[in-house]
């Protein structure tokens, strides 16, 4: 019955997921399904009229049952194979656009070391040493805030932390990054390394905006040993009510916001279950945290 409950509920979340264009196929579908389920009726009500045999209806209603099943997963495999594709054409363009905006951001760095260099010369030869001390300081914390998090990261992770990190600034979110084994290593595609990552970051970054914490903070922390990588996130959370934290990764659409929120979490965790991976979260109060191990495939 478990296995029945998660196989009805994939299909309708691929169908509530299924692009605006293919209303029309689904009318289609159900009108077909629909038009079958009465014919299996009306042989319901033949064989108890007495005119078609019992053994004849019983066999004409395994083929109808058979017809609406194969409409419905033909359907549904149809709509997965459009999702998919529609999701990878909006990844490759969120990834073309993140990766110019980390690539104008680190060009923007470059173009301001002669500058700097020359305002730290200047108080230097007129002996402002304290001041040019400091200026270093600062000079050098926002270049490790911004090269910290992709030492080593390839292009596509790069831009996502980078674009994580200029959200968490704008919003006074404290973002800590401590990959001990950068993101670019989970033993994932790099479509689907782009999808993990993205949704963790995003749903943390969400959570801790609309947290209410005076100083709200994500963290993401990596490792990878025994055969695992690990990854985990924590981050400041506004208290989650009961019928949502117990179910939050084993099913969608819930969300303490609504509307078709709650799809984060279901690609989540389909994401980690297609790689037979293992997920664990707790909610306690204002803290929501994440783990997630993945076999490392040598």
């Amino acid at each position: 019955m478990r296995l029945i409950g998660q196989w009805v509920r994939k299909r309708r979340m691929e169908r509530r997921l299924a692009a605006p264009e293919h209303r029309r196929a689904a009318a289609a579908v159900a009108a077909c399904q629909t038009g079958l389920a009465a014919l299996g009726a009306g042989l319901v009500w033949a064989a108890a009229a007495g005119r078609i045999g019992f053994a004849l209806a019983a066999f004409g209603l395994l083929v109808v049952a058979a017809n609406i099943a194969v409409l419905e997963i033909g359907f549904i495999r149809f709509l997965a194979s459009g999702r998919e594709r529609r999701e990878e054409r909006e990844r490759i363009a969120a990834e073309r656009e993140e990766t110019e905006a980390a690539f104008r951001e680190i060009r923007a760095q470059r173009h301001d070391f002669l500058a700097h260099a020359g305002a730290l010369q200047h108080m230097l030869e007129e002996g402002r040493t304290a001041e040019a001390r400091d200026y270093l300081d600062r000079l050098l914390d926002d270049y490790d805030r911004v090269n910290t998090g992709i030492r080593g990261e390839k292009a596509h992770i790069a831009a996502l932390l980078l674009r994580a990190r200029q959200r968490a600034d704008a919003a006074g979110i404290r973002l800590t990054l401590e990959l001990g084994r950068p993101l670019s290593d989970l033993p994932l595609s790099p479509t689907d390394q782009g999808k993990l990552v993205s949704n963790i970051l995003a749903n943390a970054l969400e959570a801790a905006e609309t947290s209410g914490a005076a100083e709200p903070w994500v963290k993401v922390t990596t490792l990878s040993g025994g055969g695992l990588y690990v990854l985990e996130a924590s981050n400041s959370s506004a208290p989650l009510p009961s019928h949502i934290a117990d179910r939050l990764f084993s099913t969608w659409g819930l969300s303490t916001k609504g509307g078709h929120r709650g799809i984060g979490t279901y690609i989540i965790a389909s994401l980690v279950q297609a790689h037979r991976g293992l997920l664990e979260y707790s909610a306690f109060g204002d803290r929501f945290h994440l783990k997630i191990k993945l076999p490392v495939i040598k």
